[in-house]
């Protein structure tokens, strides 16, 4: 692309006399072809279905498989199961049970750590650490952690031990505190 600068009634730059290298008119990109026009590779005739298929069925999610009294616990600890995942308070752990086997944890002594778990029916999870961060005051950065004895194993959901939430911004305060100190 060829251009010149100038400037628009308001002083500001802009392009002027664009053209394609050597002069030529400039082309925008190229629009994709339609999907209807693919051909079914048997029959050489456009295929009927659109190329993606049906649309797959969703998912239910992980906690909709949960008894009913581990669900009325949840519910009356205001554990919120509207979406696909369940945050809960496990001492000074806050543990996220994600959508299809994703776990992420925070400590208030300042470990963040990801992996995967299992639940059952009784709401028994159980957890496996992939990767785990700790802040070393020190240095002042987070580093690499092979130290789990602050994460979870594994707990159970209907247990008078897990708790609702009572922050959504836990995990940057303790990320301020841990850069005030």
């Amino acid at each position: 692309m060829e251009f010149g600068i100038g400037h628009d009634d308001d002083g500001k730059v802009k392009a002027v006399s664009v053209t394609a290298p050597g002069g030529g008119p400039c082309f925008g990109p190229r629009k994709p072809r339609n999907n209807s026009r693919r051909r079914d590779s048997r029959s050489g005739s456009a295929r009927a279905d659109s190329a993606r298929g049906p649309p797959k069925p969703k998912d239910p999610f992980w906690h909709e498989s949960l008894e009913m009294g581990v669900k009325a616990q949840l519910e009356e600890k205001n554990i919120r199961t509207t979406t696909g995942t369940i945050d809960v308070s496990l001492g000074d752990a806050r543990v996220k049970l994600g959508t299809n086997g994703y776990s992420s944890m925070a400590h208030s002594d300042a470990v963040l750590a990801e992996g995967t778990f299992t639940c059952d029916t009784d709401g028994n999870a159980a957890f496996t650490w992939e990767h785990s961060i700790a802040f070393d005051k020190a240095s002042g950065e987070w580093v690499a952690s092979g130290d789990k004895s602050l994460l979870p194993v594994a707990f159970c959901l209907a247990d008078g031990k897990c708790f609702t939430l009572i922050s959504c911004i836990y995990l940057s305060s303790i990320i301020n505190k841990l850069m005030d100190e």
